[in-house]
């Protein structure tokens, strides 16, 4: 996945792509790698999206995301999704704020006092997802 070559809206087609020509070409198991080359794919993809929109909603973000978040029988779920933006925002990645009133991630500059709150809210929401996603694969 290449960061420096900018295409929000065809992002997933590539990566469906490259995941399939890795999986003909290599003798390895490439589905031991898929969830940590999709995590790095949804940081890449939320950077890429952040440089063209203020806010997206929900629904929007899995839509262009959904042919990438599913190959080979892996699929991220909201969950996991949600845990990956959390650990994004943690991180530094990205700023960006995720409603679940709204359904909707907004993009912030990282540089002010209202993206410092809400990454903030984002360790807490993360803490919350692995919780629950610990607790969803016990089942």
């Amino acid at each position: 996945v290449t960061v420096n070559k900018f295409c929000p809206l065809t992002f997933a087609a590539q990566l469906n792509e490259i995941l399939e020509r890795c999986a003909k070409e290599s003798t390895a198991n490439v589905s031991l790698y898929v969830g940590k080359i999709f995590e790095m794919a949804v940081i890449t993809l939320l950077k890429q999206l952040s440089m063209c929109y203020r806010s997206i909603s929900w629904t929007r973000l899995k839509q262009i995301s959904s042919d990438a978040l599913s190959c080979n029988g892996y699929r991220l779920s909201d969950i996991d999704l949600q845990r990956i933006i959390a650990l994004s925002v943690y991180y530094g990645n990205v700023c960006c704020r995720l409603s679940h009133a709204k359904q909707l991630l907004t993009f912030y500059d990282g540089n002010n006092f209202e993206s410092q709150m809400f990454t903030n809210c984002m360790v807490e929401l993360n803490a919350a997802l692995t919780k629950i996603g610990s607790k969803a694969n016990a089942d």
